[in-house]
Parts: C-alpha cells; sequence; structure tokens
C-alpha cells in the first residue's frame, strides 16, 4: 500500500525485506531521504532486530527520517516494549519524534 502510494508520486524506492539486505544497504553509505522500518521485519520478526537496525540507521545517517512502523501489533510482548524503545532511542540521538 505504502510502495503504491509513494511511487505514484513519483518517488523513487528501494525495498529489502529481511534485516540482513537493510544492513548491506545501510553499509553502503548511499544517501536516503526516508526509511521506512519495521521494527518487525524478518526473518527473526523480534523487535530486537528493528530496533539494532534503527542504531544502525542512527550511527550511519544522523540526519535520516525515518517512520519505525509494525503490523505485529498483536504479538505478545512486542508494541509496547518496541515502541518504548525505538522512541527512547530517538530521543537520545536528539530526533524529534511522535508517539504513535
Amino acid at each position: 500500500m505504502l510502495r503504491g502510494l509513494l511511487a505514484s508520486e513519483g518517488y523513487a524506492l528501494t525495498e529489502v525485506d529481511d534485516a540482513a539486505r537493510a544492513a548491506a544497504l545501510i553499509a553502503t553509505g548511499a544517501p536516503w531521504d526516508l526509511v521506512l522500518l519495521d521494527l518487525m521485519l524478518p526473518p527473526s520478526g523480534k523487535p530486537e532486530e528493528g530496533l539494532a537496525l534503527l542504531d544502525q540507521l542512527l550511527s550511519a545517517a544522523p540526519d535520516l527520517k525515518v517512520i519505525a512502523i509494525s503490523s505485529q501489533v498483536g504479538r505478545a510482548g512486542s508494541p509496547t516494549t518496541a515502541r518504548t524503545s525505538a522512541c527512547a532511542r530517538c530521543s537520545a540521538a536528539g530526533w524529534r519524534h511522535s508517539r504513535w
């Protein structure tokens, strides 16, 4: 859904379907305007993996805009912990954020 919307507005998109591929893209140092980050991304589906990737983003590109999302709201132990951790990490890095 987001892909179609952004593509229809003329944005160039690069998609990855797991944390390893995302980390590899971050490591290239390529300039990104925005990252949509699924905190529960494959292969593990655990928020710790998404939060680790968020840490890599914070280290590699402090000015990068990141929207952290997840469709896994109903998973036990994930929503509140992931949300709180993501907001805390963004605040510690000086990022503005909105609680969702």
